[in-house]
């Protein structure tokens, strides 16, 4: 028998090999096709319509955060908006986020109208800095409270965030300050209270930061807008040349002017350094039950000559709003003649007068409507103009 060339064995091996090598290329990729299958069966695709619509929530649109039923982590809501973003076309925003809004608003529901006129402002690139100090309670520490949505939305935004509180926590940064004479930490005693964090705000972090934000864990700040302000010529050039200032919504009444607790005020470091050495002092009340913090810190500033800034706009529209969105939207003035909150303003308008597209603050809002406002300015592609 005539023998085969090598060459040609070579070739017959050869082949043999890439046979058996096909075979099984093919017997794995049918075992990943089958494990791509069961992982199809449990989970729908996310690029099929069925699977989106699954995600459809409170807003009544897809892939933003489902907070009207549970308070889910910062995570949970950021991928969820993020999926919800990479899904809009690209320069369009997404103004159907501002559509359910109004449920989450207990005291009106003008908070879709409102927001969507709303101008964000730019960071700067020397940005003052500001430390926010909040005034809480350990009732608003937990899952659902006010403590912890400030910790998860705005404060995150403060070059620094101190939650005054009556029992620490460290999960929200919470810390508890000495109140004076022993005083219990209650409400009437805000007074002190707030007289103890600004002793310790002075001496921990004094002339470290440009600005001290008072705030209570129902205010919403808009920090973008707030260094917006605080970088405008009329306040950085006073601020520069060393003046004190005292910065929010002014109230008015029997010859006093003074600012809102609520809606949050800031101090610069003369006025805090004022503030703290005044008090105990005839003129700025030590230990007083039951008055407000806000008009006694003005009343103290007022003894140096130094009363509060007009923060309204170019419009004379308020910068820092004492109620919610929606509440602001729908106040009028004539139904409430009276009430204090027309008393005690300056050149009350309704809206849209009264508020300024460039808003700094919110207040009386509550964990959920943190929640919402947060998710709806700052998680989505909103437009600015």
């Amino acid at each position: 028998m005539r023998k085969r060339p090598r060459g040609s064995r070579l070739s017959s091996i050869s082949c043999a090999f890439g046979i058996i090598g096909a075979i099984s290329l093919i017997f794995v990729n049918m075992q990943k096709f089958q494990a791509w299958e069961g992982v199809k069966k449990e989970r729908p695709s996310s690029k099929t319509p069925a699977a989106v619509e699954t995600e459809t929530n409170e807003y009544g649109e897809v892939g933003l955060s489902p907070i009207e039923t549970t308070m889910r982590s910062r995570t949970d809501v950021n991928n969820a908006q993020a999926k919800y973003v990479l899904s809009r076309k690209p320069n369009i925003g997404c103004p159907p986020q501002f559509k359910g809004l109004d449920k989450f608003d207990p005291t009106g529901t003008g908070t879709n109208q409102y927001l969507t006129s709303l101008k964000l402002m730019e960071k700067g690139l020397n940005d003052p800095t500001v430390l926010c100090y909040v005034i809480t309670t350990s009732a608003e520490h937990g899952p659902s409270g006010k403590a912890r949505a400030v910790h998860q939305t705005w404060g995150q935004q403060c070059d620094k965030l101190l939650l005054i509180s009556d029992k620490e926590d460290s999960s929200i940064g919470a810390i508890t300050v000495n109140m004076p004479n022993g005083n219990a930490d209650t409400y009437d005693n805000l007074w002190m209270k707030n007289q103890a964090a600004q002793k310790y705000v002075f001496a921990e972090y004094g002339r470290k930061f440009d600005y001290f934000l008072k705030a209570d864990d129902n205010s919403f700040i808009i920090m973008e807008n707030l260094k917006g302000y605080l970088r405008s010529a009329p306040i950085a050039n006073q601020n520069d040349l060393g003046k004190p200032l005292l910065l929010g919504r002014r109230w008015h009444n029997g010859g006093i002017v003074w600012i809102s607790g609520g809606a949050g005020y800031l101090l610069n470091n003369p006025a805090l350094e004022l503030v703290v050495k005044s008090i105990g002092e005839d003129y700025c009340t030590g230990h007083v039950k039951g008055e407000p913090e806000d008009r006694l810190t003005a009343m103290c500033l007022a003894h140096h000559h130094v009363t509060p800034v007009d923060t309204r706009d170019n419009i004379g529209a308020e910068r820092f709003l004492a109620f919610t969105p929606g509440n602001n939207v729908h106040y009028r003035i004539a139904q409430y003649k009276g009430f204090w909150y027309n008393d005690f303003s300056f050149d009350l308008k309704d809206y849209p007068g009264c508020c300024s597209k460039e808003v700094i603050s919110f207040h009386y809002v509550d964990a959920k409507l943190m929640l919402a406002l947060d998710d709806a300015l700052h998680h989505c592609k909103v437009k600015n103009t």
